[in-house]
């Protein structure tokens, strides 16, 4: 029996199996999740003979597939990424996806740098948080900030992750309090937004981490 429930905003249903591989359907505003024993080579065979069986050009429709064939293996995307945003995974070519750290690096980069936006609106909605809709909004977007927060948690990595980025040190200062050459400390951040590239790319689901990668226009504008 399908399950239909409300996901991170999102409509998703989750459709139970036992074996096989798991896909994540997606458009702008929805997501499908299964699980089936057909390839994605022969799915999207099939996704092709069906949407133009209907009158449809399968390669025009506003849909993204990712799929992987365990739980805790990253998603890998397979068909229409543009319709959720190129920098999240790399298009594959043939076979599995390597990732490169490079990947992890620009992935781990943009949620630090959107990390630094939610952290400051946040702040500014805890000022205003009698309202109701601010009330839900300042919640939504602590769940963000606590989702990159605990990745770094009881590592290395947390002095400089709250040094740089929830106290908004200057790298110098950061570089003092840590007993670090600049050298030393651009090698570390690098390291970091690597891992947190890495760990939130194997342990979310792809619209969830879009969600991390992108923060509202207006939000960019009101930030000083």
């Amino acid at each position: 029996m399908d399950e239909h429930k409300r996901v991170e905003g999102a409509e998703t249903t989750v459709r139970d199996m036992s074996d096989g591989y798991m896909y994540v359907f997606m458009d702008t505003d929805r997501q499908v999740e299964i699980r089936s024993v057909t390839p994605p080579e022969e799915l999207l065979r099939v996704m092709g003979v069906v949407a133009e069986f209907l009158g449809f050009r399968w390669d025009e429709l506003s849909i993204a597939i990712y799929t992987r064939a365990r739980e805790g293996e990253a998603w890998q995307p397979i068909h229409g990424t543009d319709v959720t945003d190129s920098v999240l995974f790399p298009l594959p070519s043939k076979g599995n996806v390597k990732m490169k750290d490079s990947d992890y690096y620009n992935i781990g980069r943009k949620i630090l740098q959107n990390y630094v936006v939610m952290r400051e609106w946040a702040e500014r909605l805890r000022a205003n948080s009698a309202l109701e809709e601010t009330t839900r909004a300042l919640a939504d977007l602590e769940a963000n900030l606590r989702t990159i927060e605990m990745v770094v948690e009881g590592t290395e990595m947390q002095r400089l992750f709250d040094y740089k980025y929830k106290q908004g040190q200057k790298q110098y200062v950061c570089a003092a309090k840590l007993h670090m050459s600049p050298r030393t400390l651009n090698r570390k951040l690098h390291a970091m937004a690597v891992y947190i590239g890495r760990i939130l790319h194997a342990t979310l689901k792809p619209r969830r981490l879009q969600q991390l990668m992108r923060v509202p226009d207006e939000w960019l504008g009101n930030i000083s």
